[in-house]
């Protein structure tokens, strides 16, 4: 599949959409230049791992510079970018997080988002996507090489590529810990497949240190990271914007042992909440020997079965198929998960992996945001897709249009600083809004997906069978 600037048809939108990007690239790489240790993380990681090299402790307190809180992989594999100068390092950083996010994006947009499946409509996404993201990328924040992680790793599911899959959730722990509640998810609802490649991945990503330095050396510098991720856990930062940001401007006396409970509860209901939208869009196997995995969600056909009639046995509805039909004959108009085109595309764009890899990614950024670890503004990129992607969706379907727009609007502006102190002026309430955002993005989420709709037929009505379209051209 070609990058959409490798496209020779590729429409006016899209060419405007990638000079807006690659504008924002240089503006952000010409500020590292003339601000290279100024509103950026780069010189933090690039010290640690400096540091590294020389045996001292990487989370030792600075004066002039921020606490390094990852891990001492992730001071390791940051060594290409300390080498240099830190405007050049930084630089490289710079550019180099902005072209992961707009290439996985791409490469990801009909597969893991559906319903983006025309030129148009990826240059509208990428376009809002932008927008939600622009405050985190111009920090040189490692939040945007999270979200790429996440994003990442639900096409490698999606290509039935278990390692790959596995390396990324596994590695992106050891930058900050988020994408292992993702790898959690990904692992209960596919465990045959995951759950020892991620035990494998966790032991190789750790064992890269000791390549390095000494044993010992090592094993006191994952001391010292445990000890910092459990101070954070136990100090309350100003900047951070969660639920619990809300329930101190209501000023609901809740102990702190009654909100790690509710994490804990929330937490669950992700994972149940998930589990069952795996349920929903598993294909009817109607007794048929198929084998359980990314396929049954995908567009890839197999051999006939029995009594079928001659039709083919799929182990998925692709778009523009039986789903579609149903979602037509029931709301009167397209699904917002289809594609505009008859007879789908190849991909599966638009189909029950898709809407299942949204399920995942939509209810474990709206988790972390709000009841994870260290969720600040900049941490708000992590949920700029699927906020986009919101947007669009209920544009299409034309279901709770006021929830996607209200949710991505909070989420886009209060991920800035200057708008939350414009607001801050009048109202102590305005660091609620960005969280209240998330929860916004979250009711979206369960309304859109799991409100009577097409997943409830679990039968298609004889008149939607009529008006199949033919199978895809694999």
């Amino acid at each position: 599949m070609d990058l959409f600037w490798q496209d020779r048809q590729r429409s006016v939108w899209i060419r405007w959409v990638l000079g807006v990007w690659i504008g924002f690239t240089i503006a952000a790489g010409i500020k590292v230049l003339v601000q290279p240790t100024v509103h950026t993380v780069y010189p933090v990681v690039a010290e640690a791992a400096r540091n590294w090299w020389q045996d001292r402790c990487l989370y030792a307190p600075s004066p002039d510079r921020d606490l390094y809180r990852y891990s001492p992989t992730f001071a390791v594999l940051m060594t290409p970018f300390a080498v240099w100068p830190h405007w050049l390092g930084g630089l490289l950083w710079q550019v180099a997080n902005v072209l992961l996010l707009l290439v996985v994006l791409d490469r990801s947009a009909e597969e893991i988002f559906p319903g983006i499946d025309t030129p148009e409509r990826k240059a509208l996404w990428l376009l809002l996507t932008l927008a939600g993201s622009a405050r985190s990328l111009w920090a040189g924040q490692s939040n945007s090489l999270v979200l790429v992680i996440a994003i990442a790793a639900m096409w490698a599911i999606g290509r039935r590529r278990w390692w790959l899959a596995a390396m990324l959730l596994a590695g992106g722990g050891f930058i900050k810990v988020w994408p292992w509640a993702l790898a959690l998810l990904a692992a209960a609802c596919w465990p045959s497949h995951l759950l020892f490649r991620l035990g494998v991945s966790v032991l190789l990503w750790g064992a890269i240190p000791f390549l390095t330095r000494p044993p010992e050396t090592v094993l006191w510098q994952y001391q010292q990271w445990l000890q910092m991720l459990y101070s954070t856990h136990i100090y309350r930062w100003g900047g951070y914007r969660d639920a619990w940001t809300i329930w101190e401007l209501i000023q609901f006396p809740v102990p702190r042992e009654t909100y790690e409970l509710v994490q804990c509860e929330t937490a669950l209901a992700v994972l149940a909440w998930c589990l069952w939208q795996r349920q929903q869009l598993r294909p009817d196997l109607k007794g048929r020997n198929l084998s359980v995995g990314p396929g049954e969600f995908s567009s890839e056909r197999v051999p006939e079965a029995p009594g079928t009639g001659g039709g083919p046995a799929t182990a998925g509805l692709a778009a523009g198929s039986a789903d579609s039909d149903i979602s037509g004959a029931i709301s009167g108009r397209p699904s917002a998960l289809s594609p505009g085109a008859p007879g789908g595309v190849p991909g599966d764009s638009g189909g029950r992996f898709g809407r299942m890899a949204m399920a995942l990614l939509g209810a474990w950024a709206a988790w972390q945001l709000l009841f994870g670890p260290g969720s600040e503004r900049l941490t708000y990129i992590l949920i700029a897709p699927m906020s986009a992607w919101a947007v669009l969706a209920s544009w299409r379907s034309g279901r709770y249009r006021a929830w996607a727009v209200s949710a991505w609007i909070l989420i886009t502006l209060f991920s800035m600083g200057a708008f939350e102190r414009l607001v801050l002026r009048l109202t102590p309430g305005g660091r609620a809004l960005l969280p209240l955002g998330v929860a916004g993005f979250a009711v979206w989420l369960i309304l859109h997906e799991t409100a009577p709709g097409p997943l409830w037929r679990r039968s298609p009505p004889q008149s939607a069978i009529s008006r199949r379209t033919p199978p895809n051209r694999l």
